[in-house]
C-alpha cells in the first residue's frame, strides 16, 4: 500500500505501549553501541523527534542499571586516518592481517578501493596485489598499517571505473554476515 501525500502525518494517532517504547529505546541503544558515528547521530535525531510527543526519557535505562555491552575489537583511529589518506591519494597500503579463515597472520599489500561499515564492523575493500583480486579486510584485524610514501603526490593505482562501493558492500552472502 502506497502512503498518500501526507505520509505518516495522515495518522490521527500513534500509541506506544510501555514495553513497545522500551523496545524502541533499547534498539536505539543497540544502534549506538555499533560504534558508527553517523548511525548514532541518526538514532539520536529520531529519539529527539519521538521525545516531543512521547515519554522517551522514562524508558531510558538508569545509569546504575546493568546493561549488556558486547565486547568488540574496534579499529584503531590511526588505521582510519592512514586508510583515508591512502584512499584520497590512491596510495598502496601494507599491513599485517589476521585472517579468520586460516587463523594466520601475514603481510598484505593492497590497493584501497573504499571503506564500508556492515554488520557492526568496518571493512576495507581493496585489491590484494599478491592474490590479484578484490577482497574485504576487517579493520579490527589489521595492524602495522603503512601507506606508501614514495612519490607522495602521484597515484599508485587506478580504481576500475565500473567499481561501486555501495554495490560491493551489499554483495555479501548471507552466511558471511
Amino acid at each position: 500500500h502506497r502512503p498518500d501525500t501526507w505520509g505518516y502525518r495522515a495518522l490521527t494517532s500513534l500509541t506506544f505501549e510501555a514495553d513497545e517504547l522500551q523496545a524502541v529505546v533499547d534498539a536505539a541503544a543497540g544502534v549506538r553501541a555499533l560504534g558508527d558515528p553517523i548511525l548514532a547521530a541518526d538514532v539520536d535525531h529520531a529519539l529527539r523527534k519521538l521525545a516531543v510527543d512521547l515519554p522517551v526519557d522514562s524508558a531510558m535505562h538508569a545509569s546504575d542499571e546493568p546493561r549488556v555491552v558486547l565486547a568488540r575489537a574496534r579499529p584503531d583511529a590511526a588505521t582510519f586516518e592512514a586508510l583515508g589518506d591512502a584512499l584520497r591519494r590512491r596510495k598502496l597500503v601494507a599491513f599485517t592481517y589476521h585472517a579468520m579463515s586460516s587463523d594466520r597472520t601475514e603481510a598484505r599489500e593492497v590497493e584501497p578501493y573504499g571503506l564500508f561499515f556492515i554488520s557492526a564492523h568496518w571493512y576495507l575493500a581493496a585489491r590484494d596485489r599478491e592474490r590479484e583480486e578484490l577482497r574485504n579486510f576487517r579493520l579490527s584485524r589489521m595492524s602495522a598499517v603503512k601507506v606508501n610514501s614514495a612519490r607522495s603526490q602521484s597515484a599508485d593505482y587506478v580504481i576500475d571505473a565500473s567499481f561501486r562501493l555501495r554495490e560491493h558492500a551489499r554483495s555479501r552472502q548471507t552466511w558471511e554476515l
